[in-house]
């Protein structure tokens, strides 16, 4: 999983798939990028906000060591093919200050595109907590590892990318723990979905986790057994999450968007009116038809800047 928008975005639109009937392409304005994200939903499940709820130290609290020594030992080796030229020779980097770890580290981040520096415009806020949330609600939902788990990595895996991630930035500004930065929501959105699929590979079946008494961990701490359906399986895990997830983003869409005042329906409103329409067996002008409007929705919510829908050839993100 590499850190930017097209991979977040494939998964997120490949899941909206089912009710629509449509295929979507990556979707991205930047690098790509994994995004919904999984980590409101324990620290903040009752407060929407702009930030994902962690102390600013958490992210930055990354030993200096290892970036420092990754720096010096490939200041002269900064391609793949160089670094692989020293994982064959492991004395060599060991007599330069890296080991074995950093050899594969900086083959690593070598692979990666660079993150994307210019200026964007801010993700707006409901959103970007929407794409957090929803991710996080069925990953726990889908049982194949306890939050509190979930969250210890989550948490390990920030400080270990958090200071790569600064550097590889150049100097561009970033705002820490603000959701609606792009910089930040590309990185917290990688990290989410490099654990959250990391963990599913090793999806348990049976479990212990800890769980606040009726919801709050301020009442305390009680641990439960959690048993996952044997059925489903981990191969089917990544599916699975990537349909409940965009099912969820369609309806808030939905929920958001196709409505107007009509005085002849419940609460006077009429939530079937105008922007996404659904079809059993669509026509190719009604998938279009809805593509473009969906991604209108991206766009007026800052996820991405600009997109060109050609029928017959696909999706291009601006």
């Amino acid at each position: 999983v590499l850190p930017g928008r097209s991979m977040a975005a494939l998964t997120l639109v490949a899941a909206l798939m089912p009710a629509l009937v449509i295929a979507f392409a990556p979707s991205a304005r930047a690098t790509p990028r994994c995004r919904p994200a999984l980590m409101m939903a324990a620290q903040a499940k009752a407060t929407p906000a702009a930030s994902d709820g962690d102390d600013v130290s958490d992210d930055r609290a990354v030993p200096t060591a290892a970036w420092r020594t990754r720096r010096q030992l490939w200041s002269g080796a900064t391609t793949a093919a160089a670094a692989a030229a020293l994982v064959a020779r492991p004395g060599v980097a060991a007599a330069q200050g890296g080991g074995l770890d950093e050899i594969t580290r900086t083959i690593e981040l070598s692979r990666r595109p660079a993150p994307l520096a210019l200026p964007r415009a801010k993700v707006e806020q409901d959103f970007a907590v929407l794409l957090m949330r929803k991710s996080y609600e069925v990953a726990d939902e889908l049982d194949f590892v306890g939050m509190d788990t979930f969250q210890k990595q989550f948490f390990f895996f920030r400080q270990k990318e958090y200071q790569d991630y600064v550097n590889a930035l150049n100097g561009s500004p970033m705002m820490q723990g603000d959701l609606t930065d792009p910089k930040y929501l590309d990185f917290i959105s990688f990290a989410q979905y490099a654990v959250i699929n990391d963990q599913m590979k090793k999806g348990a079946f049976v479990f212990n986790e800890d769980q606040g008494v009726d919801g709050d961990i301020a009442k305390g701490v009680i641990t439960a057994t959690i048993r996952r359906d044997p059925a489903v399986t981990n191969e089917m895990l990544p599916g699975l999450h990537s349909q409940m997830v965009g099912d969820r983003i369609l309806q808030w869409i939905v929920d958001r968007y196709n409505v107007q005042k009509d005085d002849t329906k419940e609460g006077g409103i009429d939530k079937t009116c105008c922007a996404v329409q659904l079809a059993t067996r669509p026509s190719m002008s009604f998938v279009v038809t809805n593509l473009r409007q969906l991604m209108n929705f991206f766009v007026i919510n800052s996820y991405m800047a600009s997109f060109t829908l050609t029928p017959g050839s696909g999706l291009a993100i601006g």
